[in-house]
């Protein structure tokens, strides 16, 4: 009988673990900040080892996961989710840029990181308390069937233009794109493959 017990424990903590969705195996093996060629006060860290879940909230079937990243200037968030598709098409992509709220984006324009085609928008929001100015900057694609998406949110620096101010932020998205996206996109592989042979 103890023999048995122990069994469907093991059994059904096995079973748990494998069914981890792909999107939370994959952004909690991310790295703990990520090492830029720029000053120490540069660099991302990781603000929480947990990943927030979007999934467990009321409608948040499909909306995935996120982590936050931060430093002296910017909070950068990288989200993982479906949306609940089996496949992700360009037009997905699309439609999902132009869903966006929160603040009025700038005309999105298409740029290239390692290969990958991204959609890119940027707008500014205004704090009413104290009239900070922050630099917002979204960037989307898809890989592995999910929706991956960065939003950068960067406070404005004393002594620097808007456009000096966006230029920085998007700098900084970059950095944190090159240094997550091929992690991801092949986590992604290996747990659909995975999923494929089970």
């Amino acid at each position: 009988m103890r023999f048995l017990f122990f069994l469907l424990f093991f059994t059904g903590f096995s079973i748990s673990v494998q069914a981890a969705a792909p999107a939370f195996v994959c952004l909690k093996q991310l790295p703990e900040k990520f090492q830029q060629k720029s000053p120490d006060s540069f660099q991302f860290k990781r603000m929480t080892t947990n990943v927030k879940s979007y999934e467990e909230e009321p409608g948040g079937a499909g909306w995935g996961y996120a982590v936050k990243y931060q430093n002296n200037y910017c909070e950068v968030m990288i989200y993982l989710y479906t949306r609940q598709k089996n496949s992700i098409t360009p037009a997905d992509t699309e439609t999902e840029m132009a869903e966006f709220d929160g603040f009025e984006y700038a005309d999105s324009v298409q740029k290239e990181i390692d290969d990958v085609s991204f959609s890119f928008a940027q707008g500014i929001t205004q704090f009413e308390k104290n009239a900070d100015k922050q630099f917002q900057l979204l960037a989307l694609t898809s890989v592995q069937n999910h929706f991956l998406k960065y939003r950068a949110s960067c406070r404005q620096i004393n002594g620097l233009t808007e456009q000096k101010n966006f230029h920085l932020a998007e700098s900084f998205l970059t950095n944190v794109i090159q240094k997550s996206l091929k992690k991801i996109t092949f986590c992604l592989f290996r747990q659909n493959l995975s999923d494929k042979n089970n």
